[in-house]
């Protein structure tokens, strides 16, 4: 079963989910991002990003900085700059290239057209470096009463959650399922799988409606 779904393809799936969001047609890819996916938790994201950016910025010292270090290039992010970078990480999905500086070379095998023209590398490498969702300062230290493993990432799944819930309402037939995010690099989170297409990652577990496979909820 795929955990999520890119396309509405079941009629009967359809007709609920439009049901459910005022009786109009939700079946396009991008209004179904932008049903999970509002300006106003973007907007946290981005207030997030910069907060942190500036942090790491502050704790620098600018005399030892090159003059093309993307400490000194850092310009505050804005909405838009947001759903650009979230329009290139799309974009990547199905566009598979080696390495992400091959989303902007010039080179006739690799090139693609999509990134350079919604955005340039550099600025696109600076949002992924300082890419925030929660505020450092509220974090509870490990080892205390309310410390959350995922509280980097707590304010995202807990909105999702959110989301899956407000915009359709499943069958009776539900199912639990175990999905894994592909990931090899240094996590206490990354676990191993030998039966699972994806080996290595990180697992998830999630709520899904059997006959359609939409997930309901999810949980690390």
């Amino acid at each position: 079963m795929h955990a999520f779904i890119s396309e509405l393809k079941d009629e009967s799936f359809r007709l609920r989910l439009e049901k459910k969001l005022w009786g109009k047609r939700i079946v396009t890819p991008t209004k179904n991002l932008y049903l999970a996916y509002y300006n106003s938790f973007l907007y946290s994201q981005q207030v997030e990003t910069n907060r942190y950016a500036q942090a790491i910025i502050n704790s620098k010292d600018q005399q030892l900085l090159s003059y093309r270090s993307r400490f000194k290039l850092w310009t505050p992010d804005t909405l838009r700059k947001m759903w650009n970078f979230i329009a290139i990480c799309i974009h990547m999905g199905p566009d598979k290239k080696p390495t992400l500086h091959d989303y902007w070379t010039r080179h006739p095998v690799l090139h693609s057209s999509f990134a350079p023209k919604v955005m340039v590398t550099e600025r696109f490498l600076s949002i992924l470096a300082f890419l925030h969702i929660n505020d450092n300062d509220s974090f509870v230290p490990h080892g205390q009463p309310d410390y959350d493993p995922i509280q980097k990432i707590r304010p995202f799944v807990d909105y999702l959650n959110a989301k899956f819930k407000e915009v359709y309402q499943p069958r009776r037939e539900v199912c639990i399922d175990e999905a894994m995010i592909p990931f090899k690099g240094r996590s206490r989170f990354k676990v191993y799988m030998k039966d699972k297409p994806t080996k290595w990652g990180f697992k998830l577990y999630e709520l899904c409606e059997s006959s359609s496979g939409y997930v309901w909820s999810v949980d690390m």
